[in-house]
């Protein structure tokens, strides 16, 4: 299967940033002040992508057309950081709202947050990321979708947005034995339209359950271990989206229930 990328022009939006950017940022940067946490981190994550065993072969197809939009965080642990997040998903819906009509493939966001030094530990990440998604919760202007459950132990369940359906995929520095959840030295949100994913693997389409085979297949290599339980295909009976945001090991297991908490309005 073929997937067409086709990264619109975005103006210039005030919050994002292409991944096309990155060259003309890193020569300016090194100019003026030397290599950045941003620059280190953006390194780090191609460097992973790039590898030619790294299992998502779509992400190493964005990543080689420089089809990501990017956005960096000064961390996570003020509210003026958080509503920074909050305000670059805006702009990141509002431009897939805009740009991108039904059935089109839509860029990724990449956001990468500040490295924590004090973190060690993976459940110190698995803490924050749905203390970040809470708050992203909250800072949402918009009903929750009537079409989709509020309740995350629902099969159709997905993290919406500004009346968007959203995929949030985390990575950390620390998670255990899933080496392909480990991208850099940064917390790393990669967040895309959930229906991105039944354009390209769809469970209803003759190449998605393949699709999908192949990806499990070179992530069972790559991470060197057997397929993770969690995941599974929108829709199916036992599916439920939150596992697949973040990955338990072992040592640090999943919750029985989702952490977050939705909001009726």
């Amino acid at each position: 299967m073929s997937i067409k990328f086709d990264l619109l022009e975005l103006n210039s939006p005030s919050l994002l940033t292409s991944a096309a950017q990155m060259g003309d940022m890193k020569a300016k940067s090194q100019e003026e002040c030397g290599e950045s946490w941003q620059l280190k981190s953006w390194e780090q994550i191609s460097a992973h992508i790039n590898d030619e065993t790294f299992p998502c072969i779509f992400a190493k197809k964005a990543m080689d057309q420089k089809y990501l939009l990017l956005t960096f965080i000064d961390g996570w642990e003020t509210a003026e950081a958080l509503d920074h997040f909050s305000s670059c998903v805006v702009e990141y819906v509002e431009t897939l709202k805009e740009k991108y009509g039904t059935g089109t493939v839509c860029p990724p966001l990449m956001a990468i947050f500040k490295p924590n030094k004090t973190f060690i530990e993976s459940h110190q990440y698995s803490n924050a990321s749905w203390y970040i998604l809470q708050y992203l919760h909250y800072k949402d202007n918009f009903s929750w979708p009537e079409n989709i459950p509020a309740d995350p132990d629902d099969p159709i369940w997905s993290f919406c947005f500004n009346e968007y359906q959203l995929f949030v995929n985390i990575t950390s520095p620390v998670l255990g034995k899933h080496r392909s959840r480990v991208l850099s030295d940064s917390l790393v949100f990669t967040i895309q339209p959930r229906t991105n994913f039944d354009i390209v693997a769809g469970k209803d389409t003759p190449y998605g359950p393949k699709v999908r085979q192949k990806i499990r297949e070179r992530w069972m290599k790559y991470d060197g271990i057997e397929g993770h339980l969690d995941y599974s295909m929108y829709g199916d009976e036992h599916n439920r989206e939150w596992k697949q945001y973040f990955l338990y090991s072992d040592d640090s297991p999943a919750p029985s229930r989702c952490p977050l908490n939705i909001k009726h309005k």
